[in-house]
């Protein structure tokens, strides 16, 4: 059996679609409401580059060695199969938050505010970000 060295690949998703598995139910009848996201949330500088950034959703991929990630998701492996091994970070009542040092080298990496209820995503990630699931505002 060929073994496959496996890399976790985050992205970015603002939309995603999702079926469902309920016999009753018709895609029609799904429906995925992005959760509300706090103004607080974002404090991300565009001049500086430090900061955090909401999100709707955050994807874990894992890719196999050679293979195209898509931005639809789905990704193409070295042997022409497409497959799709995606799933979200957070749940969808959550949106996701990146929290990014900025260009500074040795930077601390700012945090949510607490009052934000925010988790971090185990994901190794470079030295300078961090990826976080927070629940939507009511």
């Amino acid at each position: 059996m060929r073994a496959f060295r496996f890399t976790i690949a985050a992205a970015v998703v603002l939309l995603a679609a999702c079926g469902s598995s309920s016999e009753h139910a018709s895609p029609s009848d799904v429906v995925l409401r992005e959760p509300k996201i706090p103004a607080a949330a974002n404090t991300y500088s565009s001049s500086s580059g430090a900061g955090c950034l909401p999100r709707s959703m955050l994807q874990i991929c894992a890719v196999p060695d050679g293979s195209i990630l898509h931005a639809d998701g789905s990704i193409t492996t070295p042997s022409g199969q497409t497959i799709a091994a995606c799933h979200p970070a957070c749940p969808f009542s959550e949106y996701s938050l990146e929290c990014n040092a900025g260009p500074q080298l040795g930077a601390e990496i700012p945090a949510p505010a607490d009052a934000l209820g925010c988790r971090v995503v185990p994901l190794p990630t470079p030295s300078s970000v961090l990826f976080y699931c927070c629940p939507g505002a009511p």
